[in-house]
Formats: C-alpha cells, sequence, structure tokens
C-alpha cells in the first residue's frame, strides 16, 4: 500500500514536470513571467498565486476574464490546460 502511494506521487511529480516542460516557453512568451514562479513540483500550476500575485482582478470580475481581455483566447486556453488534473 505504502509503495503504491509512493508510486502515485513519483506518476504526479512526473505529470508535472512534463506538463511544465511542455508550456514554460509559452507560458513566458505570452505573459512575460516565468512559469516557474506559479508552479509547484507536486501540485503543477498554482492558479491561486497566479491570480493574487499576477492578474489581480478588479471585482466582479474572474481570472479568465481578465486574462482572455488582456492576453486572449491563446492565454486562456494555455491556462486552462496548465489547471487540468488529467495532463
Amino acid at each position: 500500500m505504502e509503495e503504491e502511494k509512493v508510486r502515485d506521487v513519483r506518476n504526479l511529480m512526473i505529470q508535472n514536470r512534463l506538463t511544465y516542460i511542455k508550456h514554460f516557453e509559452e507560458f513566458q512568451d505570452i505573459f512575460g513571467v516565468p512559469l516557474s514562479q506559479f508552479w509547484d513540483k507536486l501540485l503543477g500550476f498554482d492558479v491561486v498565486k497566479f491570480d493574487v500575485n499576477f492578474i489581480k482582478p478588479e471585482e466582479g470580475k474572474s481570472t479568465r476574464q481578465v486574462v482572455r481581455e488582456k492576453y486572449g483566447i491563446r492565454a486562456e486556453q494555455l491556462c486552462t490546460d496548465l489547471i487540468k488534473l488529467d495532463h
């Protein structure tokens, strides 16, 4: 049972790393900041940190709305890809 948990965590970390590698350049190109500022090796994309520290949506607007308005549809899709649980 313990080995299975360790294997699951290891697999999650591998998947997160692959997702990071796949998207880090595009994230930098779109947002002008490194993805690593909002990335956790175990949890992946920290959308809350991204929202609070970078996007900072005004009252009544979602992060998704601000990303789409300021950075475009591709940026919105990139964020959606990064927060998916099944990379």
